[in-house]
């Protein structure tokens, strides 16, 4: 059976975006047009859990951010585009999302790009439909049937907040009003409930809540239409209280929970079934930042704050915690190539030095004594790395099962691996090149270039099904 192994060597240069750090524990990062963002004008986010990616509809055509650089669509690379100038992003009921240009030409995200989905019905940037765009937040049902009514409408996607009951019904906030709609009726009819006084609106697993201009919020019961006082309370179960005049909720449809934005902290709002339970999730918001939409990744602990003006915000939580010897002196190491956490939290280095806060039983170690520069952990419970070895006397390959306990010695493999898996597959990358574990040996899949014999490896993994990288020392 052949084998395929692409091999990529990188020499690679970083710009970094503007970003600072606090003792809190969370970083933020600005991204305006001076270092990658096309504009700093941005009309709406969504956030693609799945694909892990950013999509904002901004004054410079659809902007995909990955977290590293962004992809730009304009009128030169997507002819559907007739205006750069891009209206809204919405989410609907069913997680599909739309971008409309000015002109009214509408496009759906497609995975990991934009396809558009349907052509504006005129070729004027005046468009007389544009009063029925609201319904793209709603379902493709809903639109689609008014699709080509002229609607004299105050509705507007980039400003009234929708909360979806069904693909065939909602309720829309409209200037301090809220609204119910459905497929049935000719349009919204409005509520009597704190009429010209809601101040905002949002949803929480299949719950609707209302807050009004005094900061009271309410569950409304959508089949009676009633509502009930409801409060939001901190971690320490304090009532949850704004301490600035720009306190303010960010939810819309496809976000799980709403994030409340109060002087420079952001809070993630749950619902027990009755009360609101307020969770700090991140400090550091920039108070000058004029918001003008966020979106959360509770997987990626990840806030993106797109602002008017002044670009996108992105603040996460540090995930790298800092850990010292406490026997610091001039005769010990206080940097290693290679470690592992034990499961105590402590870390093993590959000098055998055990660092951390808690008390390592030594004979609990998975690897006794000193080991090589790489070391390879597959799974959880898996640990490749080379080690010289007293029986051979010489380094060689070692696996150990954390889960087991049990030690295995490749003596046959002597050079100094990194091990990466795919599938069934077990592969190695040595400074000679790249090959396959069979069975106790190494058998060669590629062998490095003369010039490049000997280069130190850094780094070995499967970036895709079937597909290995390789960083090395060029």
């Amino acid at each position: 059976m052949n084998r395929f192994l692409t091999l990529f060597l990188f020499t690679t240069a970083f710009v970094y975006p503007a970003f600072s750090q606090n003792g809190s524990g969370f970083h933020s990062q600005q991204f305006t047009t001076d270092n990658g963002l096309p504009s700093n004008g941005i009309k709406g986010l969504q956030w693609d859990e799945e694909t892990g990616l950013l999509w904002m509809a901004t004054e410079a055509g659809i902007v995909r951010f990955n977290g590293v650089d962004f992809k730009s669509y304009t009128k030169e690379n997507m002819p559907g585009i007739a205006s750069e100038r891009m209206l809204f992003i919405v989410r609907n009921h069913a997680g599909k999302m739309y971008l409309s240009d000015q002109r009214g030409n509408i496009f759906s995200i497609d995975k990991n790009k934009p396809v558009l989905w349907r052509k504006s019905e005129t070729s004027s940037n005046v468009n007389p439909f544009l009063g029925g765009y609201y319904l793209l937040a709603v379902s493709d049902t809903f639109f689609i049937k008014n699709a080509t009514s002229i609607i004299t409408s105050p509705f507007s996607s980039g400003s009234d907040r929708i909360v979806c009951i069904s693909d065939t019904s909602f309720l829309i906030l409209n200037q301090g009003t809220l609204f119910r709609h459905s497929i049935s009726l000719k349009s919204p009819v409005p509520l009597s409930f704190e009429r010209n006084n809601i101040d905002f609106i949002f949803s929480i697993d299949n719950s609707y809540f209302i807050t009004n201009k005094k900061q009271e919020t309410f569950i409304f019961d959508e089949k009676t239409q009633t509502a009930t006082p409801v409060s939001i309370k901190d971690e320490e179960g304090s009532p949850l209280k704004a301490k600035t005049n720009f306190s303010l909720f960010y939810w819309q449809t496809g976000m799980s929970n709403p994030i409340f934005i109060d002087g420079g902290k952001a809070w993630r709002l749950t619902y027990n079934g009755s009360v609101i339970n307020a969770e700090l999730i991140f400090t550091g918001i920039p108070a000058d930042s004029y918001i003008k939409s966020v979106q959360h990744s509770e997987k990626n602990k990840m806030l993106f704050i797109a602002t008017e003006s002044k670009g996108l915000i992105v603040i996460n939580q540090n995930r790298v915690e800092s850990r010292k010897r406490k026997d610091v002196n001039s005769t010990k190491r206080n940097s290693y190539y290679s470690q592992i956490e034990l499961p105590d939290g402590n870390i093993l280095t590959n000098e055998s030095d055990i660092i951390g806060n808690s008390i390592t039983d030594i004979n609990s170690l998975p690897i006794k004594g000193k080991f090589s520069f790489n070391i390879s952990q597959i799974n959880e419970n898996t640990i490749w790395y080379t080690q010289g070895n007293t029986k051979v006397g010489y380094n060689c390959l070692h696996r150990y099962n954390k889960n087991t306990r049990e030690l295995k010695v490749y003596d046959k493999i002597k050079a100094g691996e990194i091990v990466a898996a795919s599938g069934t597959d077990i592969y190695l990358a040595n400074p000679y090149g790249i090959g396959i574990l069979d069975a106790d040996s190494m058998r060669t899949l590629y062998k490095y270039p003369k010039k490049l014999a000997g280069v130190v490896t850094f780094d070995f993994a499967e970036i895709r099904p079937g597909i290995l990288a390789i960083v090395v020392d060029c």
